[in-house]
């Protein structure tokens, strides 16, 4: 698990989460991507990403590089959602206030819950409705970085 204690000694008030399944802008682009989203939090902020279980493996490297802690949904078709979400739960417990969640999901909406959901995407079109309407903002970035 990655630390989530900065190098100030205190804990982030931000986690990212990203959801592998389904905002990607391909595998060619996925380390640049990481890039891009892992800026968008303090360097000590935890970064989570899922997907279902062969992606995950691919990708794990990658991401590593980046700071994520990469996550294995299995075969199911939920299991990366499930994965953000008992993620998302145990870091509200700890004190995380804000999560930046990448994902299209309406099942992630769930992470409102748990603290300040702000929503980044690469096509605003593809998030959920659900997941709109739970979101303190919604962030459409460019889908072809680096």
């Amino acid at each position: 698990m990655v630390s989530m204690v900065g190098g100030d000694g205190r804990l982030p008030e931000t986690a990212l989460l990203w959801d592998l399944d389904n905002v990607t802008p391909g595998w060619r682009h996925t380390s640049a991507f990481a890039t891009v989203l892992a800026q968008l939090v303090e360097q000590s902020s935890p970064k989570v990403a899922a997907a279902r279980r062969s992606t995950a493996r691919l990708l794990a490297p990658r991401l590593t590089e980046h700071g994520f802690e990469t996550l294995s949904g299995g075969r199911s078709r939920s299991g990366a959602d499930h994965q953000l979400l008992a993620r998302a739960r145990g870091m509200s417990r700890v004190g995380i206030q804000r999560f930046l969640v990448a994902s299209n999901d309406g099942d992630l909406s769930a992470v409102a819950k748990w603290g300040e959901l702000h929503v980044v995407t690469l096509d605003r079109a593809q998030v959920s409705l659900k997941l709109q309407r739970r979101a303190t903002s919604v962030v459409v970035l460019a889908p072809h970085v680096g």
